[in-house]
């Protein structure tokens, strides 16, 4: 189909429906922008026994170029 589907159950219901309002969208219709570099620290948690703690940063939004390369795609889960 020229689709990647992603499976996912992060998307809420549409109300008191069994819906999920997900959505698809060619790449050429959506642009990222990368606001900050990614930064990252490792380190060492003393009151945790030494325990590694990891960190990592980063920043970014992503736009729409072309209102017919992103769709609306409706879900009904109560259909078997």
């Amino acid at each position: 189909m020229g689709f990647t589907f992603v499976r996912t159950e992060l998307f809420k219901f549409d109300g008191s429906t069994s819906v999920r309002k997900t959505f698809a969208w060619a790449k050429s219709g959506i642009k990222y922008v990368s606001l900050k570099n990614i930064t990252g620290d490792i380190g060492i948690r003393r009151d945790l026994s030494n325990a590694w703690q990891l960190y990592a940063l980063m920043a970014g939004n992503a736009v729409r170029m072309e209102e017919e390369k992103v769709v609306r795609v409706l879900c009904d889960e109560a259909v078997v």
